[in-house]
């Protein structure tokens, strides 16, 4: 006997479409982690006329928000990647095989304040997320 599975189709379309929005979602957020870890208005040579503003000892940091990381050798922002876990995750951070330091810039270290520019980045852009996840929904499953 044949069974009617009426629901199928919108399941289809639905994973369909979250998967779209959820790809969407991961390029705005490492576009942004990219943009965070990417100042370029102080050398080091700049921030130590600045007096190190990132010490523990004396920390003012020189532009906001505070999370942001200034480009040195290009190889933190260039270990900014996606991983696609399943249908339904993505991760984006940065690969710590190719920036092990990126842990230091994070959480800091004795001598130097944390800098969670992915944290900040993903508060940044939370809320373009959702939504441009719940259009992509909302475009698929109406779209019929």
């Amino acid at each position: 006997m044949a069974k009617k599975q009426p629901l199928e189709g919108l399941r289809i379309t639905a994973t369909r479409a979250l998967q779209s929005g959820l790809k969407k979602a991961a390029d705005i957020l490492e576009a942004k982690i990219i943009e965070n870890a990417s100042l370029t208005d102080h050398t080091l040579a700049d921030l130590e006329k600045l007096g190190h503003p990132y010490a523990m000892r004396n920390p003012r940091s020189p532009h906001f928000p505070e999370y942001q990381v200034h480009k040195q050798d290009g190889s933190l922002v260039n270990a900014v990647t996606q991983k696609k876990i399943n249908q339904y995750a993505i991760d984006v951070g940065v690969d710590e095989a190719r920036a092990p330091h990126v842990r230091h810039v994070i959480f800091g270290t004795r001598k130097m304040v944390a800098r969670d520019f992915i944290g900040g980045s993903f508060k940044e852009v939370e809320e373009e997320m959702v939504r441009v996840m719940r259009d992509a929904l909302h475009e698929g499953i109406t779209r019929g």
